[in-house]
C-alpha cells in the first residue's frame, strides 16, 4: 500500500467516522426530540386535564352559586322562621292567657248569675244576644230578635233563631217542650 492509498484509507475511516459520529449525533437529537415532544405532549394532556378539573369544578360552583337575590331571600327566610318562632311562643303565652281568663269568667258569671229559664220580658231586654235553647236531650244556640208592635194589633213578638237555621218565637219553642236559657246549663243546674 502506498502512501497515498494509506492517506487514502485514513481519510476514508476518517470520513466513516465522521459520518457515523453525525448520525449517532443525529440520532441522539432525533432520540432528544421524541423524549422532549413525549414530554410536551404528556404536559399538554395534563394541562387539559387540568382545566378540564377545574372547569368541572367551576360548574359545579356555577351550578350551586346562588344571586345575591337568592342570598337575600334565603336570609329573610331565616329572618322570618326566627320571628314565625317568637310569635308562635308569643300566640301559646296568650292563648294560655285567654284560657284561664275565660275560666275565672265562667266561673264568675255561675258564682253571679244563676242559669234559671229565660222569661219572655227577660228576652225582650235581651234583643240580638246569643241564648241556649235546651229540648230534651238536645241543646243548640239561638239569637233573639224582638219586634215590638207599637199599634198593638199584632202583639209583641220574640223570634230565636238558632244555629241550625230554624227560627220560631218563644211561645212555639215552649210548646215544642223548650226551655231558653242565658247559657248552656252546666253540670248539676237543671236543663
Amino acid at each position: 500500500m502506498t502512501l497515498a492509498q494509506t492517506i487514502m484509507f485514513g481519510v476514508g475511516c476518517i470520513t466513516t467516522a465522521a459520518l457515523i459520529g453525525s448520525a449517532i449525533i443525529n440520532v441522539v437529537i432525533f432520540i432528544r426530540k421524541a423524549v422532549k415532544a413525549q414530554q410536551r405532549q404528556a404536559e399538554r394532556e395534563q394541562r387539559r386535564a387540568e382545566r378540564s378539573r377545574r372547569q368541572d369544578f367551576i360548574d359545579i360552583m356555577e351550578a350551586s352559586k346562588m344571586t345575591n337575590q337568592e342570598w337575600d331571600d334565603c336570609n329573610e327566610l331565616s329572618d322570618l322562621r326566627m320571628e314565625n318562632a317568637v310569635l308562635k311562643d308569643k300566640l301559646a303565652a296568650a292563648l294560655a292567657e285567654n284560657t284561664k281568663l275565660a275560666e275565672q269568667v265562667q266561673a264568675n258569671r255561675r258564682a253571679q248569675q244563676p242559669n234559671e229559664p229565660l222569661t219572655l220580658e227577660e228576652l225582650r231586654k235581651i234583643n240580638e244576644e246569643r241564648v241556649w235553647i235546651q229540648f230534651r236531650g238536645l241543646g243548640m244556640y239561638g239569637l233573639v230578635a224582638y219586634r215590638s208592635d207599637p199599634d198593638g194589633d199584632d202583639g209583641d213578638n220574640v223570634y230565636i233563631t238558632n244555629n241550625l237555621g230554624g227560627r220560631d218565637t218563644f211561645e212555639e219553642i215552649l210548646d215544642q217542650g223548650g226551655t231558653v236559657y242565658a247559657r248552656p246549663p252546666e253540670a248539676g243546674e237543671k236543663g
